[in-house]
């Protein structure tokens, strides 16, 4: 059996507001809309979405069903820039990897049918260095063997 589908990975930004960029009415921009436009244009399968600042998950499952997805896994960052998957096929959230994380990653598996789940992580790795990148790489690879 063949699966078509489409993942689209977006660092959105800092919640995606540009408050530096007020539209003329001198309200925060429209960009988290024109983002949810945007993808609403592409009809991903899944979405994995970073740098969601000021999201909690509810906010994040509301931001999704504007591109119809209905499953959601959301991480709760330490650092503010939380992270999450959303899909139009169930999600199980495997893991949430935060122990070593400068922001953290998501495990989980995308169920399409009774007998095809596919794993995907979500992450975004540590900004500042490449040795950091690396121990973060490590730590995902030994979830994921778990």
């Amino acid at each position: 059996m063949t699966i078509d589908f489409k993942v689209v990975a977006y660092n959105i930004f800092e919640g995606g507001v540009d408050t530096s960029n007020p539209t003329g009415n001198g309200h925060p921009s429209t960009r988290p809309n024109d983002i949810a436009a945007f993808l609403r244009s592409l009809n991903p399968t899944l979405t994995v979405l970073t740098e969601l600042n000021g999201f909690d998950s509810v906010q994040f499952s509301n931001f999704v069903s504007q591109w119809n997805h209905q499953y959601i896994a959301f991480l709760t960052a330490s650092t503010g820039f939380h992270l999450g998957i959303s899909s139009s096929f169930p999600l199980i959230e495997l893991a949430q990897v935060k122990h070593g994380m400068h922001h953290g990653a998501l495990v989980a598996q995308v169920n399409f049918d009774d007998e095809t789940n596919i794993g995907l992580v979500a992450t975004h790795l540590n900004p500042f260095t490449a040795t950091a990148r690396t121990i973060e790489a490590k730590i995902i690879t030994d979830q994921i063997k778990k």
